[in-house]
């Protein structure tokens, strides 16, 4: 079972091979993961068949459903995902793939991981006026044709993008 983030979008076809990829044989989840902090959850696998996803799956939804989100340190739902993941894994009960093919970068892990290779997550306001993602948001040369004509920088070359998010023309003043 595979979460797409409702504000990402396909360019492509997402093939068999690019989902057995990304969540490979003998893995539970996977995960796009962030140095020093939450990973990013527009994207996740599960394998249903696995010995402990029910349990998994149980106690994930109970910390919402009996407000336990609140006693941890954060609430949002990348952080949750992480810390019931690590405390699995910690107990031996699961493995996780992290998705992303450059570890040491963090920016925009779900476009910069084999996922841009048919996907887009609009992450943020900007990426969502405009409609795709930015030329700047690829920290690797990306060889699909969707990479090649997205924007270069938000506000300047977007038509309203700046006005949207800020109400009034570039350049305008308040």
């Amino acid at each position: 079972m595979y979460w797409i983030d409702a504000d990402s979008l396909t360019f492509d076809d997402v093939t068999h091979d690019l989902l057995e990829r990304v969540l490979p044989g003998g893995f539970y989840t996977d995960y796009l993961g962030r140095n020093n902090t939450h990973p990013e959850c527009g994207f996740m696998g599960f394998d249903l068949d696995h010995a402990y996803n029910r349990e998994f799956m149980e106690f994930w939804r109970q910390l919402y459903d009996e407000d336990l989100v609140f006693d941890l340190p954060e609430w949002h739902d990348s952080y949750v995902y992480d810390m019931t993941r690590k405390a699995y894994q910690a107990k031996g009960l699961i493995t996780a793939f992290d998705v992303r093919d450059d570890r040491d970068n963090d920016h925009h892990p779900f476009v910069n991981s084999p996922l841009g290779e048919a996907m887009d997550h609009l992450i943020g306001p900007r990426r969502k006026i405009a409609g795709c993602s930015f030329a700047v948001d690829i920290r690797k040369p990306r060889e699909e044709f969707y990479w090649q004509v997205v924007p270069l920088i938000a506000e300047d070359l977007v038509p309203g993008v700046a006005q949207k998010l800020s109400g009034r023309e570039i350049g305008e003043r308040p």
